[in-house]
């Protein structure tokens, strides 16, 4: 099944269609394996979402709202139960919150000024400058989301969403997927110890895991990132396990399907250090095409997507990468993606400065 470019609608699928596939995939609990601070941030930006969804024409939008990953409150301080916060019925600017991961409900506390900058002054002059923090910015035209990981002592590490209300295209998962691969996987010291897609980078072998490992990143950036996405990974089907799925609830409560994603790992050698041909790595790029497609369709979602990391010797390019497997794809309506993974930073380096 093709997918459907129309912006604006649903296409011949409609919510009534997808009913059955929303209440068994969507909603809460689906970012139940994400790390606590990404969790806490994309339930934040959630809330926004829905408090603008609600409230876009009497909520407050002169001030920023501040939330702590602190549930408890802080000792000494003022501050005012809200149970049903998650509801977006609160009006949440000019204050600060503590919550917890799920935002569903918090304390209230009112800053003795509302200006940002006082605003962050005063949390950290309360000692909570290490706290996580997600910041709700509606006094710009397309209000934010800023996740602070580290708390807001560390200004540098900043994360931003918009918070918009309209459906998720293949642009967005890509420039998230590309994103990702960017800040957590091009290269060997960009990944975490132990939990690395490569087995032994001098010698070019990936880890017997590594599309689990590619998985977990591109689940956690397209979770935190598009936030109004519910992405479940390895749901069963007739047709098989579909690695990463994209369930997306619209404002007038219907649900879409924006993409059913398949990861493939381009390998140069396995773990054993056995050489992986051109041709072992081409059937490995049809199947995921093949996958791609009956997902998509068994979905009935709007596309289908073969998401590549490639980790061989030499990085040819997209064009040459698919040229195998273009028509094949092409033919069944299923995009192609790819990221290259440098197996040394200093060839990074010089593909990014030049030798």
């Amino acid at each position: 099944m093709p997918a459907d470019n129309n912006a604006t609608g649903l296409g011949f699928w409609t919510g009534a269609d997808l009913g059955g596939t929303a209440r068994l995939f969507a909603g809460d609990g689906a970012d139940d394996d994400l790390p606590p601070v990404s969790r806490f941030g994309r339930n934040v930006a959630r809330l926004a979402l829905r408090r603008t969804r609600q409230h876009l024409g009497d909520m407050r939008r002169d001030a920023i709202a501040v939330f702590l990953l602190q549930p408890g409150g802080l000792s000494g301080t003022d501050t005012t139960r809200q149970p049903m916060l998650g509801d977006g019925g609160v009006e949440i600017s000019g204050r600060i919150w503590f919550v917890p991961m799920n935002v569903q409900s918090g304390r209230e506390l009112v800053p003795p000024s509302e200006g940002a900058g006082e605003v962050f002054d005063y949390i950290q002059g309360l000692g909570l400058g290490d706290v996580p923090a997600a910041v709700f910015n509606p006094t710009v035209t397309t209000p934010t989301v800023r996740l602070y990981r580290h708390g807001l002592n560390d200004e540098e590490s900043v994360e931003t969403v918009d918070i918009v209300d309209r459906e998720t295209t293949l642009d967005d998962i890509k420039r998230v997927i590309d994103a990702a691969h960017e800040s957590n996987l091009c290269t060997p010291d960009a990944q975490v110890a132990g939990v690395s897609m490569w087995h032994d980078a001098d010698k070019h072998r990936a880890a017997q895991n590594a599309e689990a490992i590619a998985q977990a990143h591109v689940k956690t950036a397209l979770s935190v990132a598009l936030f109004s996405c519910d992405v479940r990974h390895e749901q069963p089907m007739k047709v098989g396990r579909v690695d990463l799925e994209v369930v997306q609830r619209m404002a007038d409560g219907s649900s879409i399907i924006p993409a059913e994603i398949e990861i493939k790992v381009l390998r140069e050698r396995n773990i054993r250090g056995h050489h992986w041909s051109a041709t072992k790595n081409e059937k490995w790029m049809r199947r995921g095409a093949r996958q791609a497609a009956a997902y998509r369709d068994e979905r009935r979602a709007r596309a289908g997507m073969l998401c590549c990391f490639d980790m061989r010797a030499t990085d040819v390019g997209d064009t040459a990468a698919f040229a195998a497997v273009k028509a094949y794809a092409d033919g069944l309506s299923v995009e192609l993606h790819r990221n290259y993974l440098f197996n040394d930073a200093e060839r990074y380096r010089v593909a990014r400065y030049g030798p």
